[in-house]
């Protein structure tokens, strides 16, 4: 048997039909409807570090086997600015590299000046993956307080023979500190 849509059947599913629009809509629209405002201040912490990438291919001028030469530097957690100190408020692990062009048979040692602290650097060594860079890991800046990590670098003219055939060459040295923040444990 076969449903005759008549006016009652044809009005009762249209009101069926606005029923469940209504639900749907109103439940959909109700999620957006609240609204929350509130203010609050945010603040980061300030990272400082008073050193970069430096060249010093002019310090090396004069090296020979028989004269090597020292270069002091240092790495600091702090900035002196219009008669303030500001300090890192970020605890800092930082390397040291060297990069040369390879042109000049050159050896780079790295020692701390005045301590034997853990935070320092230990071992500076050649980079497995590259023969012109020497890398130096572990260094550690901490929080709060003024540090100052001093180092010397010696840099050493390997081997005497063949000396003259260098007179020509000319390499470019990079001294390379980065730094980053460390992961709270």
């Amino acid at each position: 048997m076969k449903k005759h849509l008549t006016k009652a059947r044809i009005f009762s599913y249209g009101c069926y039909f606005l029923l469940a629009c209504t639900l749907v809509l109103g439940a959909t629209y109700a999620r957006f409807n609240t609204e929350i405002t509130g203010s609050a201040g945010g603040e980061t912490a300030e990272v400082l570090m008073d050193v970069a990438s430096k060249e010093i291919t002019d310090q090396l001028k004069g090296i020979t086997p028989k004269n090597p030469v020292i270069i002091e530097f240092s790495v600091v957690n702090f900035k002196q600015e219009e008669g303030s100190q500001k300090i890192s408020e970020v605890a800092q692990e930082y390397t040291v590299t060297v990069k040369t062009m390879g042109n000049l048979p050159l050896n780079f040692t790295l020692s701390a000046v005045g301590s034997t602290s853990a935070d320092y650097i230990k071992t500076f060594q050649v980079s497995p993956s590259d023969p012109t860079q020497w890398m130096g890991i572990g260094g550690r800046l901490p929080i709060g307080y003024a540090v100052n990590h001093t180092y010397q670098l010696s840099v050493n003219w390997t081997g005497s023979e063949d000396y003259e055939k260098y007179l020509d060459e000319i390499d470019r040295v990079l001294l390379i500190i980065e730094a980053k923040q460390v992961q709270p444990q």
